[in-house]
């Protein structure tokens, strides 16, 4: 006679929860809007109990918080060191962040808190707790850079902020009013090349 062994489904840890909730929470987000949406929404969207939600995030503000917190992450890595003056290495690293500020998906939740901002002062507190986290990356690389005497800046949070602004400010605008598709790679990157040549000719020491 043969038998058969149930095999207990593993528990998720923690990280795995939380991961899974704010993959859920931006789904919904962008669904129903941030008004619209509620924790119920969220927790049948992910399959876990309200209490377990609550237990992770306390309120619908900080589940959009750590929204916006993981969109942000992948600007804030660690820039490989290169060398004095490597303008290239400036540009592929702009060109990489324009690509996922200017992603379909980053446009429709920016244009979810444009919308309701008004309405839901707490989405404004958010996006203002987020500043600073979209430049890191280039952030830290100019301000390596300065340090070495190759550019000359008083603040390179500013800077960077600046040359972002350069590579996806019109694109964006655009996008958010519908007039134009996601720009590709080729053209995202020719626009970082762009700005570096213009932000460099400025900030240059010529040391």
């Amino acid at each position: 006679m043969s038998t058969s062994t149930t095999i207990a489904p593993r528990r998720l840890s923690e990280a795995e929860r939380r991961s899974a909730l704010i993959q859920a929470a931006e789904t919904v987000f962008l669904r129903q809007g941030y008004a619209a949406a509620n924790m119920d929404d969220v927790a049948q969207a992910v399959g876990m109990s309200k209490k377990t939600l609550y237990q992770l995030y306390p309120s619908k503000e900080a589940l959009f918080d750590a929204v916006v917190t993981r969109f942000c992450a992948p600007m804030q890595v660690a820039a490989e060191p290169t060398a004095r003056g490597d303008a290239a290495a400036l540009a592929g690293l702009l060109a990489d962040v324009a690509l996922h500020i200017l992603s379909p998906r980053h446009v429709a939740l920016f244009r979810v808190i444009a919308s309701e901002v008004n309405r839901a002062p707490e989405l404004a507190a958010a996006v203002q707790r987020s500043r600073g986290r979209g430049t890191g990356v280039v952030e830290q690389w100019l301000a390596e850079q300065a340090a070495l005497g190759w550019l000359r800046l008083e603040d390179p949070e500013q800077a960077a902020g600046m040359l972002i602004g350069m590579v996806v400010g019109e694109p964006h605008m655009l996008m958010l009013l519908g007039q134009r598709p996601p720009p590709d790679a080729e053209e995202i990157r020719k626009r970082a090349g762009q700005a570096v040549a213009i932000f460099l000719e400025g900030a240059a020491s010529g040391a």
